[in-house]
């Protein structure tokens, strides 16, 4: 999978086709993915482009909400729950049943 292309036309760090091996490696990367992505919404908005881009940390946000295996450390399991009260404040909960 390519990376997407910045309205200046610089590739854009994305995804890769491979999905994370551990919960906390695919939480981590959802939260990268998310973050880039809205600096790049709000580096175009700035350059006055579109902020319509690529959602590239969907990919990891379906792996998440698909998750099924237990936690496999005090740690994970934290950064889970984490990510379910996150995603419960702000309204978004397709991933809270995965994390819980």
């Amino acid at each position: 999978m390519s990376n997407p292309v910045s309205a200046g036309g610089e590739a854009m760090p994305g995804p890769t086709s491979e999905a994370p091996t551990s919960l906390t490696a695919a939480i981590h990367r959802y939260r990268r993915d998310c973050a880039t992505y809205s600096a790049a919404c709000d580096q175009a908005a700035a350059d006055g482009g579109s902020d319509d881009l690529p959602r590239f940390y969907e990919f990891t946000s379906e792996i998440i909400s698909a998750w099924d295996q237990p936690a496999e450390s005090l740690a994970e399991a934290k950064a889970a729950l984490t990510l379910a009260i996150d995603d419960y404040e702000i309204g978004r909960t397709p991933r809270i049943p995965a994390m819980m």
